[in-house]
């Protein structure tokens, strides 16, 4: 089993679930428009 998260590329989190074992498995680019900026979405997973 594994469990699922979805952040924006521009979150610090990120360096936080990678330290929990999480790894990236997809992008999403310009998932969404904020203050005229595109951002991304990033998908990451780890066995449960």
């Amino acid at each position: 089993e594994m469990l699922h998260l979805e952040v924006y590329e521009t979150n610090p989190a990120i360096n936080l679930y990678r330290r929990l074992g999480f790894t990236e498995f997809g992008i999403q680019k310009k998932f969404i428009k904020e203050d005229g900026r595109y951002m991304g979405k990033i998908f990451m997973e780890r066995p449960l």
